[in-house]
């Protein structure tokens, strides 16, 4: 009896152990391997999507009632994505929610505080990204409902309590609201310039890109099924799309969420792509044209390549600190809002230059030095308005030539102060956009 209850004893233990081998062979959870196998056994990344987290507002506005307590009257100044309304504020709690929440097309998820008993108006008026409540309160928010301030009118879901959220945000800056098979893209915070949109992603929604974060290329996997009216709202710079979906896009098509309207080249692999990268500098290639459409460096004073004919629409857009650029010979035009709103001290427009596009240089308020070359034929409007300290231009060509040139409507902004132009024959004094001058 002992040696078969010995025997079992070593059986079971041999068991035990073989058990706890495969259990080590698979890691749930916390695997460190970046890649994971999928059922035809190739492997693939693994999703870096996490949970947002919450912030509580520490630098929202309050005003105190008659009652003591308080309501929330500003939130704007709060530049997260996911805010927590605090319940207490100077000991006193916060039961009301005003006009606080206008227009902030950033806030993704909202929680409300158990405290809360009213909100009031519109207070949430337009804030198309704002997919999930957790409400804690005892108002009775419904999702796509205009009642409590219109809290919840573009809600995907309401939840109780934060733990259910399911909403994520990747290591790119991609957040997505999942819902069992469905995963919607809501919005992108990142800054690439060229985009790999997430390969699980089913629908992408109104205002997930626009001015703020427009991308030059995207690539939309096969998953897309839909994409909203208004997916890319508002991306000039959108120039390449490579199309991995069954969807019919094309370029300059107003459909599938406007992705196509500014595009290109549409294409259904990478090795078909117009766009490179050199130097941080991103190209693209049309035949003989080769045009710069964006940086993705940190320098802030750039010397564009050699070879390249054409600094494209927006290229420089909005680039923060960029103090400098040196344009080579091979560029023959300048486009549209090239440079709008850069930082920019000076410009060294060189004769090979032809065209400079409408709001070029528009805002560059830093901008003191112009020299524009004598192959100029065309400047489109507003191409150098508000530039505020601007008192002298040199034109190397003759006043004919400067005449010539083809000027559109405010070209220059004039801010009450005489604009001098230096040609290489004689001066022409600017005193108003429509009436230019002779010295004499």
């Amino acid at each position: 009896m002992k040696k078969h209850l010995t025997a079992s004893l070593i059986l079971l233990l041999l068991f035990a152990l073989f058990c706890s081998m495969i259990a080590c062979s698979i890691t749930v959870g916390n695997n460190t391997d970046p890649t994971i196998a999928n059922e035809e056994g190739s492997t693939e990344l693994k999703s870096s999507a996490k949970p947002i987290q919450k912030e509580v507002g520490d630098n929202l506005i309050y005003t105190q009632k008659r009652d003591g307590t308080y309501e929330l009257s500003s939130a704007t100044s709060f530049r997260g994505i996911a805010l927590e309304i605090p319940s207490v504020y100077n000991g006193e709690p916060v039961t009301s929610i005003g006009s606080a929440f206008f227009e902030m097309t950033y806030l993704v998820s909202l929680t409300i505080p158990s405290s809360i008993q009213e909100i009031k108006g519109n207070a949430f008026t337009t804030c198309e990204n704002l997919v999930e409540i957790c409400n804690k309160s005892n108002l009775p928010i419904i999702a796509g409902s205009k009642a409590y301030g219109r809290v919840a009118e573009y809600a995907l879901g309401v939840i109780t309590d934060d733990s259910e959220s399911k909403l994520t945000i990747d290591d790119d800056g991609f957040i997505c609201y999942k819902e069992n098979d469905s995963v919607i893209l809501i919005d992108y915070k990142g800054t690439d310039l060229i985009l790999n949109i997430p390969a699980d992603v089913t629908e992408i929604r109104n205002f997930a890109f626009d001015l703020d974060n427009e991308p030059i290329r995207v690539t939309i996997p096969a998953s897309v099924k839909t994409m909203q009216e208004e997916a890319f709202q508002m991306c000039p710079r959108l120039i390449e799309v490579i199309n991995l979906s069954s969807l019919p896009i094309e370029a300059g098509s107003e459909s599938y969420g406007r992705v196509a309207l500014y595009a290109s080249h549409v294409c259904t692999t990478e090795s078909e792509s117009r766009i490179s990268v050199q130097n941080d500098f991103v190209l693209y290639t049309d035949e003989d044209t080769v045009s710069l459409r964006g940086y993705c460096g940190k320098d802030h004073t750039l010397t564009i390549p050699a070879g390249v004919t054409e600094v494209g629409k927006y290229a420089f857009d909005n680039i923060d600190d960029l103090t400098g650029v040196t344009i080579p010979n091979s560029v023959t035009a300048i486009g549209e809002c090239a440079f709008y709103y850069s930082d920019l001290t000076e410009i060294i427009i060189p004769d090979s230059i032809t065209t400079i596009g409408e709001s070029a240089f528009r805002s560059c308020r830093d901008l003191t030095s112009i020299s524009i070359g004598s192959g100029v034929q065309a400047i489109g409007s507003e191409a150098f308005l508000w530039i505020d300290d601007l008192t002298e231009i040199t034109f190397r060509g003759n006043k004919a030539q400067w005449d010539a040139i083809q000027k559109g409507t405010n070209w220059l902004y004039w801010n009450g102060v005489d604009i001098t132009i230096h040609c290489t024959d004689e001066d022409i004094i600017f005193t108003h956009p429509m009436i230019p001058k002779s010295s004499e």
